[in-house]
């Protein structure tokens, strides 16, 4: 005779394992429970794996300042000097132009000094800026940025960015800069404040060797 009762104790049989009508739904509860506690804790090993993951990539990123106190090496000058020219998008690096703004960025040539400053991930240079003074702070910028490139792998990720906001946080006065025209870095130059004051017109005076081997100025 089927009762309630008879129903609710009914039990049924897997694989030799009996299970009563009333555990299936403590069984489903706990699986249900111990699901969501797998999904939980395995998203915050993975949130906990990335975040060390970005703070390990975040450290390895090491900045570097020469000045005339710190001074450079010829072997960091050359690699200084060849990254400029590799990763400059735009215009005609000279290689001497790069090595005077270097030497007198560090005083090693009669200058008014400045800096150099680098970003580097595992030995390799990522950004570069190089600084001169000018000693016009009096009636003109005291500072120049002469020369400004990131590693063609790393743009668009904020290394420029953050290495251009701490060379301003260096500098008291006014700073200027010079950009060959259609820069892709003149809109990052403006987003931090540098603003189009006037146009530099250049006359490049060629040297002219006469019949007595010597050189004058055209």
């Amino acid at each position: 005779m089927y009762t309630l009762e008879s129903d609710i104790r009914h039990k049924y049989t897997f694989d030799g394992v009996v299970f009563s009508a009333l555990s299936l739904p403590t069984i489903y509860l706990t699986g249900l429970f111990l699901f969501g506690f797998y999904v939980t804790t395995h998203g915050l090993v993975t949130a906990h794996a990335n975040f060390n993951k970005q703070t390990k990539n975040s450290s390895m990123v090491k900045q570097t300042i020469f000045d005339p106190f710190t001074k450079i090496t010829p072997f960091e000058k050359n690699a200084i000097s060849r990254f400029l020219v590799k990763n400059q998008e735009v215009g005609n690096l000279q290689k001497t132009k790069i090595a005077g703004a270097l030497e007198a960025a560090v005083k090693d040539i009669p200058s008014f000094g400045g800096f150099i400053m680098t970003m580097s991930d595992e030995d390799e240079l990522i950004a570069v800026v190089v600084v001169n003074h000018t000693g016009m702070e009096r009636f003109g910028p005291g500072h120049i940025i002469s020369y400004f490139a990131t590693h063609k792998a790393h743009r668009n990720v904020g290394v420029g960015r953050k290495l251009l906001a701490n060379t301003i946080s260096r500098l008291k006065g006014d700073v200027s800069l010079h950009l060959p025209l259609e820069n892709p870095d003149a809109e990052l130059f403006q987003e931090l404040g540098f603003r189009a004051a006037q146009v530099e017109l250049q006359l490049t005076q060629r040297r002219e060797t006469n019949k007595n081997n010597t050189s004058k100025i055209a």
